[in-house]
């Protein structure tokens, strides 16, 4: 049987191990490459290296290692003076389609839940039994809005006082209270101010 998870890192660690992290990784990736913010991206960082090598041709001649820290010099720079640059490009694209996300968030908890209900030694098949019963139970327990707006007519007499005929019956259920507690009686001048 499997060990059950009671620690979230220990869920974060079987989410990494399982390559689940990597799989979604990948997944985030590759939508952020089919979409427009990452052609724009692309556009700008290549005005910015035509820009950089007309303004100094002799940068083609040098080491890669250097060209590429003089271009993320600039990238840095360019977001210290301008709000559109090329990193708030990126980061609002992040903070829009993960961060900010309920569908993201909705699948990283089933993929959570489905970890932890595996490590709970839960098969697939009881799980969808598990639900299915939850949903009928949750369709018996939720009246549709007909029948709720026909119950709360059915307690309200025609002169729009309640049909409740006394406080122990209830739409015609009687309810049984377990203990009648009566309240201490204070006197105002007992209260501390």
């Amino acid at each position: 049987m499997p060990q059950q998870i009671t620690d979230p890192r220990q869920l974060v660690s079987v989410y990494k191990k399982n390559g689940s992290f990597d799989k979604q990784r990948k997944s985030l990736l590759e939508n952020f490459k089919a979409s427009e913010t990452h052609a724009n991206l692309m556009l700008k960082l290549k005005l910015i290296v035509e820009g950089k090598v007309k303004s100094d041709p002799t940068i083609l001649m040098k080491n890669r290692g250097k060209v590429g820290a003089l271009i993320q010099g600039s990238i840095i720079q360019q977001k210290a003076e301008e709000e559109n640059s090329i990193l708030s490009i990126v980061d609002n694209d992040i903070q829009e389609k993960i961060i900010d996300s309920p569908e993201f968030h909705k699948l990283l908890k089933k993929e959570l839940n489905d970890i932890k209900r595996k490590s709970m030694g839960i098969s697939d098949e009881q799980w969808e039994a598990m639900e299915s019963e939850k949903q009928e139970r949750m369709k018996i327990s939720t009246p549709s809005l007909p029948e709720a707006s026909q119950q709360a007519s059915s307690l309200a007499n025609d002169d729009g006082k309640s049909a409740v005929s006394s406080p122990s019956t209830f739409g015609g259920y009687k309810l049984k209270p377990d203990k009648v507690i009566k309240a201490p009686k204070i006197k105002i001048s007992q209260l501390k101010y």
